[in-house]
């Protein structure tokens, strides 16, 4: 991002990106967590951490923007989405070339923890989200 202080600011998540592990709700809970997150209009989303700090999800905007840049990532691997099929662990090695790629924008980064901190956001997000259970099927 090309504004340090904007990018490494804390801003808000009003929910967790990912289901909360209860699989009886899970469709119970998609359709709460559409209608509640609109973006930043009426919820938390986007909003100063500054403003919140009792507010447990809280990320950088830097972190926030690798993260879901992650996804689109593994979106950009996954053959179905090209209509496809090329052979079932097509995409688990994609998944894992999106977690290696992290852990090599880590490494990058060198003494710059700052830089360093939005990867650990983005990578732990993005492992709880269960993205990365392609790898494990």
């Amino acid at each position: 991002m090309s504004n340090p202080v904007e990018a490494y600011s804390f801003t808000l998540l009003c929910q967790p990106p990912f289901p909360n592990g209860d699989e009886d709700d899970e469709e119970d809970e998609d359709e709460e967590r559409k209608q509640r997150c609109d973006g930043g209009k009426t919820c938390l989303c986007s909003k100063p951490a500054a403003d919140h700090p009792d507010h447990p999800w809280k990320l950088t905007v830097a972190g926030k923007t690798k993260y879901f840049i992650q996804h689109t990532q593994c979106d950009l691997r996954d053959p179905d989405n090209f209509e496809m099929y090329t052979f079932n662990d097509h995409m688990a090695y994609g998944v894992l070339e999106v977690i290696q790629n992290l852990f090599l924008d880590y490494q990058n980064a060198g003494d710059n923890v700052k830089e360093q901190w939005v990867v650990c956001e983005a990578l732990g997000l993005f492992l709880a989200s269960g993205r990365g259970m392609e790898m494990s099927m």
